[in-house]
């Protein structure tokens, strides 16, 4: 991996699960696009220790939001950010459950966008919208 660029925050302590301590991030890769993502210890206060986290680092170019305990992600997928995946998390039993998702993506035999958004209903991701669009026509089906 190159070294991080300026300024980035590739080792830093946030409270990843939302239970008043501080876990550990570190960046494990970025890509050309933007996309990052790294490994994310949790401090469990019983034993005073971190553990590696295998569900929260697989969340890659995260956003923590703290005021709902929520954690959104997105990633860039080419066409100058026309293609792109964002999804938000919500946390239960200290693991990431995905409760929203939008993904955009090119269909090239169609030579359209494609946009699919999901919301969780119970157990299950349930498509609300499914929507296609012609990249010369209109604003793309999705807006991230």
């Amino acid at each position: 991996m190159a070294p991080p660029g300026r300024g980035a925050e590739f080792f830093h302590a946030d409270d990843f699960n939302f239970d008043g301590y501080k876990d550990v991030f570190l960046e494990t890769w970025h890509g050309a696009t933007g996309n990052w993502g790294g490994c994310i210890w949790l401090y469990n206060p019983a034993t005073r220790q971190f553990n590696y986290s295998n569900e929260f680092s697989k969340l890659a170019g995260f956003s923590l939001y703290p005021k709902t305990k929520t954690i959104s992600t997105f990633g860039r997928g080419g066409m100058a950010g026309k293609v792109y995946v964002v999804e938000q998390y919500a946390i239960r039993e200290n693991r990431p459950v995905l409760i929203w998702s939008q993904n955009q993506d090119w269909d090239d035999s169609q030579k359209k966008l494609h946009c699919i958004v999901r919301e969780r209903v119970g157990t299950k991701m349930v498509v609300v919208r499914d929507e296609w669009s012609d990249i010369n026509g209109k604003d793309p089906p999705c807006v991230p």
